[in-house]
Protein backbone atom coordinates (compact mmCIF):
# COMPACT_ATOMS: atom_id res chain seq x y z
CA UNK A 1 0.00 0.00 0.00
CA UNK A 2 2.84 2.41 0.74
CA UNK A 3 4.24 1.88 -2.74
CA UNK A 4 0.88 2.81 -4.26
CA UNK A 5 0.63 5.94 -2.11
CA UNK A 6 4.08 7.07 -3.24
CA UNK A 7 3.13 6.40 -6.85
CA UNK A 8 -0.10 8.40 -6.45
CA UNK A 9 1.79 11.28 -4.83
CA UNK A 10 4.36 11.41 -7.64
CA UNK A 11 1.56 11.25 -10.20
CA UNK A 12 -0.24 14.08 -8.38
CA UNK A 13 2.91 16.22 -8.42
CA UNK A 14 3.43 15.52 -12.13
CA UNK A 15 -0.17 16.49 -12.92
CA UNK A 16 0.14 19.63 -10.80
CA UNK A 17 3.36 20.68 -12.55
CA UNK A 18 1.82 20.03 -15.97
CA UNK A 19 -1.20 22.10 -14.91
CA UNK A 20 1.10 24.99 -13.98
CA UNK A 21 2.75 24.86 -17.40
CA UNK A 22 -0.61 24.73 -19.16
CA UNK A 23 -1.99 27.61 -17.11
CA UNK A 24 1.03 29.77 -17.95
CA UNK A 25 0.58 28.84 -21.62
CA UNK A 26 -3.06 29.93 -21.47
CA UNK A 27 -4.64 26.46 -21.80
CA UNK A 28 -6.99 26.79 -18.85
CA UNK A 29 -9.11 23.76 -19.73
CA UNK A 30 -6.10 21.42 -19.78
CA UNK A 31 -4.78 23.02 -16.58
CA UNK A 32 -8.09 22.42 -14.79
CA UNK A 33 -8.08 18.80 -15.93
CA UNK A 34 -4.54 18.25 -14.66
CA UNK A 35 -5.18 19.98 -11.34
CA UNK A 36 -8.28 17.78 -10.97
CA UNK A 37 -6.16 14.68 -11.62
CA UNK A 38 -3.69 15.86 -8.98
CA UNK A 39 -6.51 16.35 -6.48
CA UNK A 40 -8.01 12.94 -7.30
CA UNK A 41 -4.69 11.34 -6.43
CA UNK A 42 -4.03 13.53 -3.41
CA UNK A 43 -7.26 15.02 -2.01
CA UNK A 44 -5.33 17.25 0.42
CA UNK A 45 -3.15 18.91 -2.24
CA UNK A 46 -3.70 22.53 -1.19
CA UNK A 47 -1.76 24.12 -4.04
CA UNK A 48 -3.69 22.11 -6.63
CA UNK A 49 -7.00 23.41 -5.25
CA UNK A 50 -5.66 26.94 -5.20
CA UNK A 51 -4.29 26.83 -8.73
CA UNK A 52 -7.37 25.08 -10.08
CA UNK A 53 -9.36 27.93 -8.55
CA UNK A 54 -7.17 30.40 -10.41
CA UNK A 55 -7.64 28.53 -13.68
CA UNK A 56 -11.41 28.45 -13.13
CA UNK A 57 -11.47 32.18 -12.34
CA UNK A 58 -9.55 32.95 -15.53
CA UNK A 59 -12.03 30.74 -17.41
CA UNK A 60 -15.00 32.70 -16.08
CA UNK A 61 -16.13 30.03 -13.58
CA UNK A 62 -16.10 32.38 -10.60
CA UNK A 63 -18.32 30.23 -8.38
CA UNK A 64 -16.20 27.16 -9.10
CA UNK A 65 -13.09 29.18 -8.29
CA UNK A 66 -14.55 30.19 -4.93
CA UNK A 67 -15.28 26.53 -4.13
CA UNK A 68 -11.67 25.63 -4.81
CA UNK A 69 -10.37 28.57 -2.77
CA UNK A 70 -12.72 27.53 0.04
CA UNK A 71 -11.22 24.03 0.04
CA UNK A 72 -7.65 25.36 -0.08
CA UNK A 73 -8.41 27.60 2.91
CA UNK A 74 -10.06 24.71 4.74
CA UNK A 75 -6.87 22.69 4.31
CA UNK A 76 -4.51 25.62 5.02
CA UNK A 77 -6.15 28.51 6.91
CA UNK A 78 -2.94 30.56 6.59
CA UNK A 79 -2.81 30.61 2.79
CA UNK A 80 -3.01 34.35 2.20
CA UNK A 81 -3.07 33.97 -1.60
CA UNK A 82 -6.27 31.92 -1.41
CA UNK A 83 -7.99 34.63 0.65
CA UNK A 84 -6.77 37.30 -1.74
CA UNK A 85 -7.94 35.43 -4.83
CA UNK A 86 -11.24 34.52 -3.22
CA UNK A 87 -11.66 38.21 -2.39
CA UNK A 88 -11.30 39.07 -6.08
CA UNK A 89 -13.81 36.38 -7.06
CA UNK A 90 -16.34 37.51 -4.47
CA UNK A 91 -15.95 41.10 -5.65
CA UNK A 92 -16.72 39.98 -9.23
CA UNK A 93 -19.93 38.36 -7.97
CA UNK A 94 -20.96 41.54 -6.19
CA UNK A 95 -20.23 40.31 -2.65
CA UNK A 96 -18.43 43.45 -1.51
CA UNK A 97 -18.62 42.60 2.19
CA UNK A 98 -17.23 39.08 1.68
CA UNK A 99 -14.53 40.42 -0.63
CA UNK A 100 -13.49 43.01 1.93
CA UNK A 101 -13.36 40.45 4.76
CA UNK A 102 -11.19 38.09 2.69
CA UNK A 103 -8.89 40.91 1.61
CA UNK A 104 -8.28 42.04 5.18
CA UNK A 105 -7.78 38.45 6.29
CA UNK A 106 -5.12 38.00 3.59
CA UNK A 107 -3.37 41.19 4.70
CA UNK A 108 -3.40 40.06 8.33
CA UNK A 109 -1.74 36.78 7.34
CA UNK A 110 0.85 38.33 5.05
CA UNK A 111 1.47 42.01 5.62
CA UNK A 112 3.92 42.20 2.71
Amino acid sequence: MTLQKNHDFRYAINCYNRGNIELRAGDRTAAIQDYSRAISNNPEFVAAYHNRGTAKAKSGDTKGAIQDYDRAIELDPNLAAAYSNRSRAKFELGDRQGASADYYHAVNINQN
